[in-house]
């Protein structure tokens, strides 16, 4: 029997994602794909997936869900969230295998720990094996496609993966990325910044914002620190908006338009993060204050280089794990500092 995932329970807006389908804006569809990317190939390299194979991304909070068929080999990448399998602790960003009839539950999001984040990643030796939808597997939620049947995943439903030699894993660990728990997101200049006051430009600069509960794959509204709303601007003619643009809605409050962004838009664009913080913006867990930092256009392009460059050296900087994870469930069962000193020695033996 093949192996499988079944999904026992499943968080809200728990979805399949890969690296999206960019291109298609002219047609009326955004790129989609992850919140953040470079969880996305960090969970590739750990278990030796193609670059484009898909994961299963939790928004806030994970699922639970048993391997059935055969053994599997997972990875647990982005925001670090409570997870354990057979009810045994599990360390984030590592590569483990599981058994047959094995269960692993993923709770929230951690918070109080320096790379806290909000979106995680369950990958699988192979990927998800749903089906190709416009080049790409994964979900597009305002679209409607991607994933099962083009919507978020659900309990009861069983995940098969792709084709994928299980005989050469082993247990790896990832380092932290520098990404998340980033507090200062860089920006440039929108389309549309020219149309607000050198004050409301200035204000943007010098505020601290949090992300508000109101944020999907689309975009994130933003809270003020203090609450007063920044300039309110008319609407004007819609033009091509991008992941990343931080529009002004009518109401002087800013929202940062994200993966499943709309492909033109009215609301007057003050600025745009910059492709490198995209996935920082994205893991800001709601309620924790930030600022942004203006750059100019080399300092952004730079910043791209470091970025994809980080990405591309994940596999040669994993680590072997000493002991898989899913083997290590009891610390005090091994001894750790054996020949390091015997209770026979005479102190005085010593130089």
């Amino acid at each position: 029997m093949t192996a499988r995932l079944e999904i026992l329970r499943a968080g809200p807006a728990m979805t399949i994602q890969d690296r999206g389908r960019p291109g298609y804006a002219r047609f009326g569809l955004s790129a989609g794909g992850a919140m953040d990317p470079h969880a996305l190939a960090e969970g590739s390299a750990l278990i030796g997936n193609q670059a484009d194979a898909a994961a299963i991304e939790m928004a806030g909070i994970g699922g639970r869900f048993r391997v059935t068929g055969g053994p599997l080999w997972l990875a647990l990448c982005g925001a670090p969230m409570q997870a354990t399998l057979d009810d045994r602790p599990l360390p984030w960003r590592c590569s483990f295998r599981a058994g047959p009839g094995q269960v692993l539950n993923i709770g929230g999001a951690l918070t109080g720990v320096a790379d806290a984040g909000t979106y995680g990643y369950l990958h699988v030796a192979g990927g998800f094996d749903t089906p190709l939808e416009i080049g790409a597997r994964g979900n597009h939620l305002r679209a409607g496609i991607g994933g099962i049947d083009g919507k978020a995943l659900a309990e009861g439903q069983v995940l098969p993966p792709g084709t994928a030699d299980n005989g050469h894993h082993r247990a790896l660990r990832a380092p932290v990325p520098e990404h998340l728990g980033r507090r200062e997101i860089r920006i440039l200049w929108g389309p549309q910044s020219h149309r607000f006051r050198d004050d409301t430009r200035e204000r943007l600069l010098a505020g601290t914002y949090s992300v508000s509960h109101r944020r999907d794959r689309m975009a994130m509204r933003l809270d003020i620190a203090g609450g007063e709303p920044l300039e309110s601007l008319l609407s004007g003619l819609s033009d091509p908006a991008m992941a990343g643009d931080i529009q002004v809605t009518g109401d002087g409050v800013p929202a940062i338009l994200m993966r499943e962004h709309q492909p033109t838009g009215g609301y007057p664009r003050i600025a745009t993060v910059i492709s490198a913080d995209l996935a920082a913006a994205a893991q800001l867990p709601s309620g924790a204050p930030f600022r942004f930092v203006l750059v100019t256009r080399d300092e952004a392009v730079e910043a791209l280089r470091d970025w994809r460059k980080s990405i591309a050296t994940l596999a040669e900087r994993a680590s072997p794990v000493i002991r898989s994870p899913e083997q290590v469930d009891n610390l005090l069962a091994y001894n750790l500092i054996d020949g390091v000193v015997s209770a026979g020695d005479d102190p005085g033996d010593g130089p």
